[in-house]
């Protein structure tokens, strides 16, 4: 074999190492999730309350409500705390080794709107339970919160 083609070799399986270390999160821990739902490099962030996954599946935080973002939010204060709460959940999401979709036995299984209704947690962690005591969500309590 050639120098050059041996060179090669080395640069591609560098950056096959690169992409592992970034999938793995250099941890060594793929991320993982329960209840069928894909790992957290699939999910997206919608809202303070809603996740998409990579195949479009929307999921719902179960027992919170978050603030309406821009144009559905009924004031200036509501529309920066929605943009403050999706921020948050985005960062509790992308530095989550595992996340669990739980869906409560008691509840439905999707809304009015065919979203997934789930408990999620990051780590062991329950997302809603940290939104609610930062201030970024309100618990459910059947009707939308007010903001404003």
């Amino acid at each position: 074999m050639s120098i050059a083609k041996l060179g090669s070799f080395v640069v591609v399986g560098l950056i096959a190492a690169a992409a592992l270390l970034e999938i793995f999160h250099v941890n060594g821990s793929a991320p993982t999730a329960v209840d069928g739902v894909p790992a957290r490099a699939s999910f997206q962030v919608v809202d303070g309350d809603t996740l998409r996954t990579a195949e479009g599946e929307r999921i719902r935080l179960i027992g919170i409500d978050a603030p309406e973002l821009p144009p559905r939010a009924s004031c200036g204060g509501e529309a920066e705390l929605a943009l403050a709460a999706k921020d948050r959940l985005t960062d509790l999401v992308e530095g989550a080794t595992h996340i669990a979709t739980t869906p409560r036995p008691d509840e439905p299984d999707r809304d009015r709107y065919d979203r997934l209704l789930r408990d999620v947690s990051v780590d062991g962690v329950d997302v809603g339970e940290i939104l609610v005591s930062e201030g970024l969500a309100k618990v459910w309590r059947g009707r939308k919160s007010t903001w404003c």
